[in-house]
């Protein structure tokens, strides 16, 4: 196993990690606009009502 391999594998790890973080991120960022627009929409129909 030469350095550069060794290197390679380190780099797969740290995207491998990042993937995950960005995964997450993404969901909770998803999960908090589904959130507001519940709101947004229960508020709506309040008013409407």
């Amino acid at each position: 196993m030469t350095g550069l391999e060794k290197h390679q594998g380190s780099g797969n790890k740290i995207m491998n990690a990042n993937a995950a973080y960005y995964r997450n991120a993404f969901f909770s960022v998803a999960l908090s606009v589904a959130a507001s627009l519940v709101i947004m929409a229960g508020t709506a129909g309040l008013m409407t009502a």
